[in-house]
Order: structure tokens, then C-alpha cells, then sequence
């Protein structure tokens, strides 16, 4: 507790934000559970994204390494505070991108495993981050291949929406293993979809 009260307002607020932030991404990890589909499914918004940062275990070790760094630059005296503010933004940046390339790797070598992506077509699955109606940009599903639930990058073409949640079919593969997907509902109103 002496420790705390010795510490500086700006000081408390990195190292509030690194400890919760460094747990939570080391019980991600531990228990391996997809706490981005959740955090996406659950604020459902689309953003520009080009540096592919901006998920929750992204988030998490932005707050994680940008607070150790920024605390461990408040303890130099000759700092002043606004660079020890700009270097807790570009090591968190880096961060972030580390771990999202991170978990990129890791997921692509779990589904590539010895899932063939061509088994896909026609299975159905489970949309969990939304898709934008007529191929305009990607998002993820959930489709059960060889006998495992295999996360896969999804488009659309048709000019409707697919909603996080919905049960969709996998009618096509594009490249770079994107599967192209329709409703569920308007697969089955087309049977013929895959001959």
C-alpha cells in the first residue's frame, strides 16, 4: 500500500492499467477461449483496421505493455512526462500488432493443421463476427470440417448483411482460404447451389 501512495497520479494510471491488462491477456492464453469473437460480436461495429490491431487481446496488451513502459519511463527523473506518455503509445502499437500477428500464426497453423478448406463447401456454420453484404469486406465464421470447428475469414455476395449469430453455408472458396458464404436459410431455398 506504501508503494501505491508513493506512486504519481500518471504513474498509478499505467500501472492500473498494465497489472489487470497482463492478467487477463495470461488467462486468455492459459485457457485459450476467443475472447476477440465475443468482444467483436459484442460491440458489433466495423472499423478500419489496417494494422489488423484492433481486438481485445490487441487492446489488452496495448494497456499491458504501454503501461510497464510508461511506468518504467516515469521512474527516470531527467523524463518528462509527455515522453514517457508518447513511448507508452508506440510500445503498446507494437505490442498489439506483435500479438495479433501472434495469434494470426497461431490460429492459422490450428486450421491448417490437416483440415482441407476445399471440405468446407457445402457445411454449414456460424457467423461470429458480422459479414458486409456483397463482398465489400471480410468477417469470421465458425464451420465444422473434418470433425473440427475451424475459424475461417468469410465473405458474402450476396447484397444482405450476415449478422453475428446466424447460420450460414459455405458455397465457394476464394483465395487465401476465404470462404464464400450465403445465409443458411437461402442455401436451403437453393439446393441446387452446389452442383
Amino acid at each position: 500500500m506504501e508503494w501505491w501512495e508513493s506512486l504519481t497520479l500518471l504513474q498509478k494510471i499505467f500501472v492500473g492499467s498494465a497489472i489487470p491488462s497482463s492478467l487477463f491477456i495470461i488467462l486468455s492464453y492459459t485457457l485459450s477461449f476467443d475472447v476477440d469473437a465475443t468482444f467483436d460480436n459484442f460491440f458489433d461495429f466495423n472499423i478500419d483496421d489496417p494494422l489488423g490491431i484492433f481486438n481485445l487481446r490487441g487492446f489488452m496488451s496495448f494497456l499491458s505493455i504501454g503501461g510497464l513502459t510508461g511506468y518504467g519511463l516515469t521512474l527516470s527523473s531527467n523524463l518528462s512526462h509527455l515522453i514517457a506518455i508518447i513511448g507508452a503509445l508506440i510500445s503498446g502499437v507494437i505490442a498489439a500488432k506483435a500479438t495479433s500477428s501472434l495469434t494470426n500464426f497461431l490460429m492459422k497453423t490450428d486450421s491448417n493443421g490437416n483440415i482441407k478448406t476445399e471440405n468446407a463447401i457445402g457445411q454449414r456454420g456460424e457467423v461470429y463476427l458480422t459479414i458486409p453484404a456483397n463482398g465489400k469486406d471480410q468477417g469470421k465464421v465458425n464451420v465444422l470440417v473434418q470433425g473440427k470447428l475451424v475459424e475461417f475469414n468469410a465473405i458474402t455476395n450476396k447484397g444482405v448483411e450476415l449478422k453475428t449469430g446466424e447460420t450460414i453455408a459455405v458455397i465457394d472458396i476464394k483465395k487465401d482460404n476465404v470462404l464464400v458464404v450465403e445465409s443458411d436459410s437461402n442455401y436451403l431455398k437453393e439446393p441446387d447451389i452446389l452442383e
